[in-house]
């Protein structure tokens, strides 16, 4: 019943598209593993990505890659696949960030969507990078440093439901959340740090940050509200996702309309998309 309210929601047919698969290629997954690849193709080809990828890699010197006039040090490649070569945060025109715009980036890692939305925003946008992973934002700031890149403001600290502080588990970009009011993490409500820090308006919410979206989206209430920015929103980390997230939004702004897109040959990068636009 989930999915087919999810499916009434969708505002295209290929975002439906996009869900049949998802469906189908989860419930194989189940029984096959990888090879649930033959039974439910993904919608981005293997052979396609994986030439994305060497195309990428070719460009390497000394662990730093370049894209455009952006040089960018990763620990991951796939992220600036994903996020320049696949347009994982946007559809054209339909859901993109354009010149001007305030763009919230939860989830930065090592900074790949943070220059990917700077080159789209321009030198009159504003890119607030949010990741609270120490080792992450360390080469996210160096890679700041390295690209002159103005217009983005980075942030230590992660998004969340309140303003708390945790500790994470894991490494690079699978890093999670674990409740711990010792931790040394800390997590801030978007509603909190908009207001803290005097920002007049926010026009695209993009997050993946591991399971954590639904929470922070409900610290992000007000901002929502108010503004109804443009959302990029991660939606395959936990298996309520494509059922809560829309939910939750359409239930703070009941315009918003929604689509579904991956950008993968694997499980991982399902992005819901929403606006109002």
């Amino acid at each position: 019943a989930g999915f087919d309210a999810l499916s009434e929601m969708l505002a295209d047919d290929e975002s439906r598209r996009v869900l049949e698969w998802y469906i189908r290629y989860r419930i194989a997954y189940g029984f096959l593993g990888e090879r649930a690849a033959c039974l439910a193709a993904p919608p981005v080809d293997q052979e396609i990505y994986s030439g994305l990828l060497r195309q990428l890699k070719a460009t390497a010197r000394d662990g730093i890659y370049k894209v455009d006039s952006f040089r960018i040090r990763t620990l991951i490649p796939v992220a600036i696949v994903d996020a320049w070569f696949i347009d994982q945060y946007r559809i054209a025109g339909i859901v993109e960030p354009g010149e001007g715009n305030v763009v919230i980036d939860a989830g930065a890692f090592n900074g790949e969507t943070a220059l990917w939305f700077s080159g789209q925003v321009g030198a009159s946008g504003k890119v607030f990078a949010f990741e609270p992973f120490p080792e992450n934002f360390a080469i996210l700031a160096e890679n700041l440093k390295s690209n002159n890149t103005e217009n983005i403001l980075p942030a230590a600290v992660g998004l969340g439901a309140a303003n708390s502080r945790v500790s994470m588990m894991g490494i690079a970009a699978g890093a999670v959340v674990v409740d711990d009011a010792d931790g040394d993490i800390e997590l801030v409500k978007l509603d909190t740090y908009v207001a803290t820090n005097a920002i007049d308006r926010v026009d695209f919410i993009k997050m993946d940050i591991e399971g954590s979206e639904l929470a922070a989206l409900k610290g992000a209430a007000g901002v929502i509200r108010k503004w109804r920015p443009a959302l990029a929103i991660s939606a395959y980390h936990r298996k309520d996702d494509l059922i809560e997230l829309p939910r939750f939004i359409h239930s703070l702004v009941a315009e918003y309309r929604f689509y579904l897109r991956h950008s993968s040959p694997h499980m991982n990068e399902t992005v819901l998309f929403a606006t109002c636009g």
